[in-house]
């Protein structure tokens, strides 16, 4: 018979447009959804989690350092993205705000009189997962249709989403219209 072509939400799509066709390999399914984890899933939660402990501003502050740890990474694990000496000068300008911020032990919320490392860490983490799955996609999904990758990837992410938003109670579809 014909090979699996996925869950049955998306193998529908393709009734809706005739020239999609999702593709049911298993290395792409895998592939796009740890990009789905790594890049929706790990990040979505870091934010949420940060935000308890940090200002929105500060935790903006830190998304704006997500070029350069992209790059920090992409000269790591790509192969055509060659680490010079003027780029990792360039790199270390752009941390040292960061730094400055680290080292006030700043958090932007006035009603808090001390930082708590949690919030920098989810922080970190946050820049991390998003930074490492633009390097990913870039290294694994590069060559594949973006139609498979994005399908993929946020069905992925709302399997492994479902879970911890259930379990956290407050679910709540009352206000969508």
């Amino acid at each position: 018979g014909p090979p699996d072509r996925g869950p049955a939400a998306i193998r529908a799509l393709p009734l809706l447009r005739r020239d999609l066709h999702l593709s049911g390999r298993p290395g792409l399914w895998l592939r796009a959804g740890i990009y789905g984890l790594m890049g929706t899933v790990l990040p979505l939660s870091a934010m949420i989690l940060g935000l308890q402990y940090l200002s929105s501003g500060v935790m903006s502050l830190f998304l704006t350092i997500n070029p350069i740890v992209i790059f920090l990474l992409a000269s790591r694990f790509l192969p055509d993205e060659p680490m010079t000496i003027r780029k990792l000068l360039g790199a270390l300008l752009a941390f040292s705000g960061i730094g400055l911020v680290l080292l006030r032990g700043e958090n932007g919320l006035s009603e808090v009189v001390r930082s708590d490392p949690r919030g920098y860490i989810w922080a970190v983490l946050l820049v991390l997962t998003i930074s490492g799955s633009v390097v990913f996609a870039r290294r694994f999904l590069q060559h594949e249709p973006s139609f498979d990758v994005a399908s993929v990837r946020i069905f992925s992410a709302t399997i492994l989403m479902a879970p911890i938003v259930l379990m956290d109670g407050n679910f709540d579809l009352s206000r969508v219209t």
